[in-house]
């Protein structure tokens, strides 16, 4: 899908991919997700599902202070 395309795209460019995840349509706690990002320190996210869970999932990570870009 437009998820692996773009990772795809970003390694031939050089980026350096940390991890590939998904996530179910309807999920409500991203807390798991946003641990393992601050963990992982990553600068860049890109998000290739649908807004009402990418909504949810910014406000619980700038709850938490992670200053991530997400896109």
């Amino acid at each position: 899908g437009l998820a692996r395309s773009v990772q795809d795209g970003l390694k031939k460019g050089g980026a350096n991919i940390v991890f590939f995840d998904g996530i179910t349509a309807g999920e409500k706690d991203f807390s798991a997700l946003i641990a393992r990002l601050q963990k992982e320190n990553i600068d860049f996210v890109y998000y290739g599902g649908y807004y009402p869970e990418m909504g949810q999932m910014l406000r619980q990570a700038r709850a938490t202070g992670l200053k991530t870009q997400f896109m």
